[in-house]
């Protein structure tokens, strides 16, 4: 009874709403977005070249745009959630937004490493040039490991949870990001998918 009681307790205290403190890490995160964002610009990343596919190209600004939006929003979610005072612990791992973003966070390791060991070892000449190239492959990569992790993590927590929707705003947020790590990255294989079998 008091077990029942006390999971009724945590489903109305983790269903308030958004905290004053989930707002600033919004703020925040919509700050380090606009400064991604104006890197990527400032690469030339958003630059029409006439001479190319459109249609690549608006997947190419797809992934770059949503990577510098998404990315940020991510540690948001898994910092928001881990100050969570309302939620048990368990109830805060075991959520799908939590565990969305957990595996954007695992499936960046080697995005990061490759950029960095690339970016690293450019010579000054060619330093600016690899910067550029690599910054814009990562959000690509990103969405590779991502939208698949994320498929996987979710079947497992269905197949050994009942609910694993959490009342949490900032889980359901973290769904989000997950949904839209998926629709991109099952965007562009459609898209490579029917372009092999067009003339």
């Amino acid at each position: 009874m008091n077990s029942v009681e006390e999971s009724r307790n945590v489903d109305e205290s983790s269903n308030q709403g958004l905290t004053l403190g989930d707002f600033m890490f919004l703020i925040a995160s919509a700050a380090v977005s606009l400064f991604l964002l104006r890197i990527a610009a400032s690469l030339g990343l958003f630059h029409h070249d006439p001479k190319a596919d459109w249609r690549v190209e608006f997947i190419e600004y797809l992934s770059v745009t949503s990577g510098c939006v998404l990315v940020p929003l991510t540690l948001v979610v898994l910092i928001a959630r881990g100050f969570d005072r309302r939620t048990s612990r368990q109830e805060v791992v075991q959520g799908a937004g939590f565990v969305a973003c957990v595996a954007v966070c695992v499936s960046a390791i080697i995005p990061v490493l490759y950029f960095v060991v690339r970016v690293g070892t450019a010579s000054e000449l060619d330093r600016s040039s690899a910067l550029t190239v690599e910054y814009n492959n990562f959000f690509g990569r990103l969405k590779f490991a991502a939208g698949p992790m994320i498929i996987g993590a979710w079947l497992a927590l269905a197949l050994t949870r009942r609910r694993w929707l959490s009342p949490s705003p900032m889980d359901r947020l973290g769904c989000l990001v997950g949904i839209s790590f998926i629709a991109i990255y099952l965007y562009q294989e459609i898209y490579y998918l029917i372009l092999r079998f067009l003339p």
